[in-house]
């Protein structure tokens, strides 16, 4: 942890010599309500003064309450706290805290080779990618917006996330584009399995196979390796370990005292999926995280399919029209449901 010494903050205080002129009785009734008038603007102003100082003490002072408490920074470019939080809320009962935190120290990384590269993505690379996401999943941009709206995110959060995503796809595209092999390493691999293969495989059939779902694959997460390896070493990262310690104190409290609700609701999740029972929904969705919560721990029991990304091709032909969405026993539930009326549906004890 990374501390700089703060020089404390100093209050001026300034005085006046109270000043007595004499003046003809007069001239005092004729200036009695002007110096009334002044004195209240006078005490407004430092009354103001003093509030504004106050303030400015205020947000020194309790800086983390105002601008977030910060996990870690990236070359210079800080990770709140509540950014981690939010990823944890998304992914409970997956990821620990550290594990986040490190996954968006990687996404941080990325984006700023990214910049430096002067990778984009296009409106038009973000329409073409819009279009095929709404058609993959039966939707309109004017269904999308309505989903978007009832789950509290806007238009341009959603495609500010999308276009990062897609920078980063980008970027590790052209990190691995000079990945290749060469004919002698395919032959000696399938020298090496050949007396795996039936007999009458040859070299000529199973040739391409081995380039593009084993041997490519492997040459390409090597590049990727060194590439990582390279842009850490080249890095300043600066991570809250005091921070990160509490957070992980606090969350073994809670689920120390929780234990016996974790192991209820492990025993619920484990009884559906042996049910056959699944829940599809999207990454995007925050009624699918608070139903994940319900879940705590327990969810990554749960028969789960995401329709964002990897199970587009299953939610459209299981017919998935909103998110999340249960199937239980051969029926359809859309929308949040209660870990009671889950067990209810499926015949599982709670």
């Amino acid at each position: 942890m990374v501390t700089n010494k703060k020089e404390p903050v100093k209050l001026k205080v300034y005085t006046h010599e109270k000043k007595t002129v004499k003046k003809h009785a007069h001239e005092v009734k004729g200036e009695k309500h002007k110096k009334k008038s002044n004195k209240v603007l006078l005490i407004s102003l430092i009354a103001v003064a003093v509030v504004l100082i106050i303030a400015g003490i205020a947000v020194y002072m309790n800086k983390d309450k105002f601008f977030g408490k910060v996990a870690a920074s990236v070359n210079g470019e800080k990770i709140l706290l509540s950014e981690v939080n939010e990823r944890f809320d998304l992914y409970q009962g997956a990821y620990t805290k550290e594990e986040l935190l490190n996954q968006t120290i990687m996404e941080k990384l990325l984006l700023q080779e990214a910049d430096k590269k002067n990778i984009e993505i296009s409106d038009e690379e973000f329409n073409t990618f819009l279009t095929s996401l709404l058609e993959a999943n039966s939707m309109t941009k004017e269904s999308l917006n309505a989903r978007l709206k009832e789950q509290g995110i806007t238009y341009s959060e959603f495609e500010e996330s999308y276009k990062q995503r897609l920078i980063i796809e980008k970027l590790l595209l052209e990190i691995i584009k000079d990945a290749s092999v060469t004919e002698q390493e395919i032959a000696d691999y399938y020298a090496s399995v050949k007396d795996l293969l039936p007999e009458n495989v040859t070299f000529e059939e199973v040739k391409d196979e081995i380039n593009q779902t084993i041997l490519l694959p492997q040459k390409q997460n090597e590049k990727f390796s060194e590439f990582i390896d390279n842009l850490f070493a080249s890095s300043i990262i600066v991570i809250n370990q005091e921070l990160m310690q509490e957070e992980k104190q606090e969350i073994s409290e809670v689920t120390s005292s929780v234990s016996d609700v974790s192991d209820k609701n492990a025993a619920l999740a484990k009884c559906l999926t042996e049910k056959g029972a699944k829940m599809y929904g999207a990454s995007w969705c925050s009624h699918c995280a608070n139903q994940k919560k319900m879940f705590g721990d327990a969810f990554q029991y749960i028969d789960y399919v995401e329709c964002d990304t990897t199970g587009q091709e299953e939610c459209n032909s299981a017919g998935i029209e909103g998110y999340p969405t249960w199937t239980i026993n051969g029926q359809k539930y859309p929308g949040e449901t209660s870990l009671e009326n889950l067990a209810q549906l499926s015949g599982c004890s709670y």
